[in-house]
């Protein structure tokens, strides 16, 4: 019932409901005029009250939507069409409103939602609100969760000043294919961190998973399509766009942990970077790609725990003399005793290529550590950003070179390596570094499928070690160095059923050690890789949670 707004001779419009009110569709065209008048009377009232003024732009698209409606009418020509992805992007209010220029493509889904949303301004024809909200909410959740839960050193200096939107989004916006599979990430991380309508059915490890979240089911099958219509185009089939979809699609698979399909993702990404000449050709070091497929590598790599695909394709990173000298912690600090345990009571029992591989570990720590203090106190986008970005290779090599080893397995092939040939401290700690590595640069959300599967990993590990010896009763160092890899394990395990287990192991620890304060474990955890910056809060947390029980 809908009252008039005349005070004189008030009058009543009645409206037959009997359309499906439980899906919001009302058939009857009066009823709807009648709902709309009298909804946008009182909306135009207010914006004459605020002092604005609506201005029609009836005539414009009028135009437009004749010819979209007769594509013959402008053969030849350009169709100067707003593209869904800036509409998403205004709405969102994440860029400053700026003028129309014409969009030099036109995609058969573009034209699709600019046509209801002309005749249908309202969103009441079915799927046009849906979606609508979807992309809305799915590109919210992509700037404002997944970008500084993932990369939350990166999003600190990465910012684009101009607009609050991160630099891969705004890339993202200008290709529909590209930005389904932004989408594509974003349903599907969302869908893991919140665990809501999401439903994973493995029957058996060589079928196929079955996912039942509509949001990431919709994206995925819109990202398909477009990728599928580029590769059908000669043109189009190798170039950075079609790429970087294939990569959205293989991030989407290892959030989900879906790594058979990350796989097959990973297999025609190959394909594709042979058929553009190489990993370290031209036409991918001018498009920027290259580190976006060696992280698609190694986080596939570490998903499966196999070998990477890819080699590295630029020379190993050093740390100049000057440097050094510069990250060089200072007396006082507690990164002095950096990984000291390692060199002074593991080195005879863990080989010399993991041991290389920390030493280089500590180094890039410390040089993480160096760029976040010095930011603080002098920031430079400038200088901050090539930190970074040597940071990022430093980061890559050390994960590659700990999935690559030991170099006496077969080099060729995506082959298996964690080698039966590593004894059980060894295959404890090199996974204790790969979980770290994982938490630090590249955050994995622990309910994501990365994060359960390195759980799994890190559990088996620590359960062989600790077979080694009967009731726990293990070396001082031994159990100093478990201690260490049960708080990695126990904060890559939050919010799932195995965070109790570490939490368990670790009250076992806290007894034969007979630490009483929070004190008396970090003197031990600072002799191997302990930042407080980056795991105080988290450990020490952790640490209550055993000793609540341990007394």
């Amino acid at each position: 019932m809908i009252q008039s707004n005349q005070p004189t001779h008030p009058f009543f419009t009645f409206i037959d409901h009997d359309d499906d009110l439980p899906s919001k569709r009302i058939r009857n065209i009066n009823a709807r005029k009648a709902i709309r008048s009298h909804v946008m009377r009182h909306v135009r009232l207010r914006e004459r009250l605020a002092g604005r003024k609506r201005i029609t732009r009836r005539d414009p698209n009028e135009s437009q939507l004749s010819e979209i409606a007769n594509p013959s009418a402008c053969s030849g020509e350009v169709l100067a069409v707003d593209s869904p992805v800036s509409h998403f992007e205004q709405s969102l209010g994440l860029v400053k409103p700026r003028p129309r220029r014409p969009v030099k493509y036109v995609l058969a889904a573009d034209l699709t939602l600019q046509r209801d949303r002309y005749l249908d301004p309202f969103d009441t024809l079915p799927g046009v609100s849906e979606l609508s909200s979807l992309m809305n909410a799915l590109l919210h959740y992509y700037v404002s969760v997944f970008i500084p839960m993932t990369f939350p050193t990166e999003t600190i200096s990465f910012r684009d000043t101009r607009a609050t939107l991160h630099t891969s989004v705004r890339k993202a916006l200008a290709d529909t294919g590209e930005f389904y599979g932004l989408m594509t990430v974003a349903a599907a991380h969302k869908g893991a961190v919140n665990n809501q309508g999401l439903s994973i059915v493995t029957p058996s490890p060589n079928s196929y998973q079955v996912i039942f979240d509509s949001n990431y089911c919709v994206m995925k099958g819109k990202c398909l399509r477009v990728l599928n219509e580029k590769l059908g185009e000669p043109s189009q089939a190798l170039d950075h766009v079609a790429i970087q979809t294939v990569i959205h699609l293989i991030t989407s698979s290892l959030i989900l942990g879906f790594y058979q399909e990350a796989q097959t993702h990973l297999g025609g990404l190959k394909r594709m970077v042979d058929l553009c000449g190489g990993i370290s050709s031209p036409m991918l070091q001018n498009s920027g790609l290259i580190h976006a497929i060696i992280w698609s590598d190694l986080k596939s790599a570490t998903g499966s725990m196999t070998k990477p695909m890819f080699l590295l394709p630029w020379k190993p990173t050093s740390l100049s003399a000057k440097m050094m000298q510069q990250i060089r912690p200072s007396p006082s600090s507690q990164l002095i005793y950096l990984c000291l345990s390692f060199y002074c009571q593991h080195v005879q029992s863990l080989s010399k290529s993991l041991m290389d591989i920390i030493g280089r570990l500590r180094d890039a720590l410390l040089f993480q550590n160096f760029i976040q203090e010095q930011n603080k106190t002098q920031p430079d986008k400038d200088g901050t950003a090539s930190q970074l970005h040597q940071l990022y290779l430093f980061m890559s090599e050390i994960e590659h070179d700990l999935l690559s080893y030991p170099p006496n397995a077969a080099a060729t092939g995506h082959t298996h390596s964690h080698a039966e040939t590593l004894n059980p401290k060894e295959a404890m700690t090199r996974m204790g570094c790969i979980c770290l590595l994982n938490s630090i640069i590249i955050v994995t959300h622990p309910a994501a499928g990365m994060g359960r599967t390195l759980t799994r990993f890190m559990k088996k590990e620590i359960c062989v070690f600790a077979s080694l010896y009967t009731s726990f009763y293990l070396p001082q160092a031994d159990l100093d160095l478990l201690s260490w890899v049960l708080f990695i394990g126990a904060q890559g395990s939050l919010e799932q059923v195995d965070h109790a287990w570490f939490i368990g192991h670790l009250r076992q620890v806290i007894k034969l050690r007979q630490w009483k304060e929070w004190a008396d474990v970090v003197d031990v955890l600072q002799q191997y890789i302990y930042i407080p910056r980056l795991h105080e809060e988290a450990w020490r947390c952790t640490w209550k949670k055993a000793n609540a029980h341990s007394v």
